[in-house]
């Protein structure tokens, strides 16, 4: 981590001798290191135009948020469901959903949540249709708004 401090140290200088001016490098240093590894280790990583990039690899563009469950769509996600479908995390738990019957294609949500995406779908069931024709595309979907 110190390497080159320590081999410093090591090879006759003192704790005493060190300034904070030669310490501060090797810290900026190890800290830029360590940020990066934990975004590159991170399971979920938002983007700055609002995208995820999550589990499955490639990026997702937030459609909605609500009662901190985020719903997400894949650009050109038409082979692994074989179905129309929103992806959606809450806490540390991530489900995709289908658009036309809100049923669980893979993952989990926690019951309530799951509930209030199924409602939220059924709502905005034609929206969601036309964003996925995007997303499928390669297009940007359109936000959705949120269950109130």
């Amino acid at each position: 981590m110190f390497a080159s401090l320590r081999e410093s140290l090591h090879n006759g200088g003192s704790r005493s001798r060190t300034t904070n001016q030669q310490i501060l490098p090797f810290l900026a240093e190890d800290t830029a290191g360590m940020l990066t590894q934990l975004a590159n280790s991170s399971k979920v990583c938002r983007q700055k135009n609002g995208s995820v990039s999550g589990f499955y690899g490639g990026n997702m563009p937030t459609i909605s948020m609500f009662y901190g469950i985020l719903v997400l769509m894949y650009f050109r996600d038409n082979r692994r469901h074989h179905r129309p479908h929103i992806h959606c995390r809450y806490q540390g738990d991530e489900a995709a959903i289908a658009i036309d019957d809100g049923t669980v294609l893979d993952g989990s949500l926690p019951a309530k949540q799951l509930k209030l995406v199924q409602a939220w779908i059924e709502i905005h069931k034609e929206e969601l249709t036309v964003d996925w024709e995007l997303a499928v595309n390669g297009d940007e979907p359109f936000r959705i708004a949120p269950l109130q």
